[in-house]
């Protein structure tokens, strides 16, 4: 047997194995479920919403409260700034990456610059800003822009999740459900009807019992956390021009006109609440137990209702419109 007799069987088993790697590699492509090992799919946003305390307003804006579930982000034009970290396989990072919702597209998010994940894992980091009030250093994951204590305003609200922490193609369509930057702190103030006089309050005053809060800060959205800002001592709201002390509290209508604004986090370790209100040039206070409240949780609006009495400052309760819509009550303690 001679080589000519040999060549017509290899080459026939050569051909009949290219046509089954062929047939193998285009049954893998077919696959939907799963791209082929390692090809890039470009990461899409399977779904946006805030946290169900993020939504805090009902239908007349002015009367704050809160829908459970959290509200779908579905408005046309709305936009994600969107930022991919190197993760532990190299990708090159993306920073602030524009994503559009759009209803023309059949309610589908989409990107002038899409972002590609292939089998190596990386985190996804999105940014809700609606009111254009945040802004990022270069190639950077921390705002540039800071926030502050003050009087809560919507239009200062803005969100993000940094939850997505190990992306690549095989679960390139996450789902976000954004947290504000903020926690919001609101009173009810009632006047005792054993109040002997006029009830004017000047001043409400927060200061930790230890330590100082973090003011003016910049927000790291890798770890959710405030960087930088300044130790504040205490935030004073002066209420002059309000009616609390202009014409003072009635016994029969507690006031609910004070609603703050507060960078979220923790109170400093061992550190409770103490709240002081300036009444007719007296300074009356109380304190918070941990219990009630031990940090400015972002996304959850808190509600301190206080009582004037003869004797002082009480805490009836503090209730958290919150995922669980919990109340914590505590009896009368004075100052």
């Amino acid at each position: 047997m001679n080589a000519r007799t040999l060549q017509k069987p290899t080459l026939c088993t050569l051909f009949c194995g290219i046509a089954l790697l062929f047939a193998a590699c285009g049954g893998e492509q077919d696959n939907p479920a799963y791209p082929p090992a390692g090809e890039p799919v470009a990461l899409s946003i399977g779904s946006a919403r805030l946290t169900a305390t993020a939504d805090t307003r009902g239908s007349d804006s002015s009367a704050p409260g809160t829908r459970a579930g959290g509200t779908v982000i579905n408005t046309d034009g709305a936009k994600l700034r969107l930022f991919r970290t190197a993760g532990a396989g190299g990708y090159d990072p993306m920073y602030d990456v524009a994503c559009t919702y759009s209803t023309a597209n059949g309610g589908k998010w989409t990107s002038e610059h899409p972002i590609y994940m292939d089998s190596r894992t990386a985190a996804v980091y999105a940014c809700y800003d609606p009111h254009n009030v945040v802004s990022f250093g270069t190639n950077s994951t921390t705002t540039s822009s800071t926030i502050s204590f003050g009087d809560y305003t919507d239009n200062d609200m803005w969100y993000f999740d940094n939850t997505h922490t190990a992306v690549n193609c095989t679960n390139a369509e996450p789902d976000f459900t954004l947290q504000c930057a903020y926690s919001r702190l609101a009173f009810h103030i009632a006047r005792d009807a054993e109040y002997p006089t006029v009830c004017k309050v000047s001043n409400i005053r927060l200061q930790p019992t230890t330590g100082t809060f973090t003011n003016g800060a910049k927000v790291d959205l890798s770890t959710g956390k405030l960087t930088g800002g300044t130790a504040l001592a205490a935030y004073n709201k002066d209420t002059k021009s309000l009616s609390m002390y202009t014409t003072g509290i009635p016994s029969a209508t507690p006031d609910e006109s004070v609603e703050l604004m507060i960078p979220a986090q923790d109170l400093p370790t061992s550190a409770q609440l103490k709240i002081t209100l300036n009444v007719n040039e007296v300074d009356h206070s109380a304190t918070l137990t941990t219990a009630q409240l031990a940090k400015f949780e972002g996304s959850v609006r808190y509600t301190v209702y206080l009582s004037i009495k003869p004797k002082g400052l009480a805490v009836e309760s503090v209730t958290l419109k919150a995922w669980t819509e919990a109340t914590t009550t505590l009896g009368p303690s004075f100052d």
